[in-house]
């Protein structure tokens, strides 16, 4: 067998294992039960109260559109928290509902949190996460640029 060959099936294991795990994340997450998620979903639905704007977005911050706030996407993430009534795990975990050409990983870190925190104490953790990793990548340039704002010929 050619090394193309070889190089195609691996690539296509790599490939079909990775769906598998997708699918398997997601029928995990839908074993958690709905009631845990009702606190979640009553956080969010406080804070798009507060910040609904019709035809618009919230811009807490500044005035500019760098730093508005998607509330819409946030909201079709926290209808997807729970399952339809009456749906098995993996049915639940493969509903796509209006969104069939997307895989919902985001669910991977949204339905965990939202058992310990509300929907604003999260936007605060990806805030922080962010912020870290903005300083990570600004001291990891620092380093690599020799100190003297360009590249180091290395």
């Amino acid at each position: 067998m050619s090394l193309v060959k070889k190089k195609i099936f691996h690539l296509a294991g790599i490939y079909v294992a990775l769906i598998a795990l997708f699918a398997a994340l997601l029928w995990l997450l839908q074993l958690i039960p709905n009631s845990w998620m009702t606190e979640a979903q009553e956080s969010f639905q406080h804070v798009w109260g507060d910040e609904y704007i019709e035809g618009g977005y919230p811009s807490p911050m500044f005035a500019t559109g760098q730093s508005d706030l998607d509330i819409y996407t946030d909201s079709a993430m926290y209808k997807r928290l729970t399952a339809d009534e009456g749906m098995t795990a993996l049915e639940a975990a493969m509903d796509m509902q209006d969104y069939p050409r997307y895989w919902h990983g985001y669910l991977t870190v949204l339905k965990p949190l939202s058992i310990f925190f509300t929907y604003r104490e999260i936007r605060y953790i990806n805030m922080f996460i962010v912020n870290i990793l903005l300083a990570a990548v600004a001291i990891m340039l620092y380093k690599h640029t020799g100190r003297q704002g360009r590249l180091s010929e290395n």
